[in-house]
């Protein structure tokens, strides 16, 4: 069951990296165009 457990939140974790990596080339994409800086906050609100 742990190692079910394991493979499930390594998998999500993934899912979300990919959403994340898609959301700042597009920040990044926009930036250039509008000659502005992209500013990244990372929080913690779990």
């Amino acid at each position: 069951m742990q190692l079910v457990l394991s493979a499930l939140f390594t998998l999500a974790s993934f899912a979300q990296q990919q959403d994340a990596e898609k959301v700042l080339d597009a920040a990044y994409q926009q930036a250039i165009v509008d000659h502005k800086n992209v500013f990244v906050e990372l929080r913690s609100d779990y």
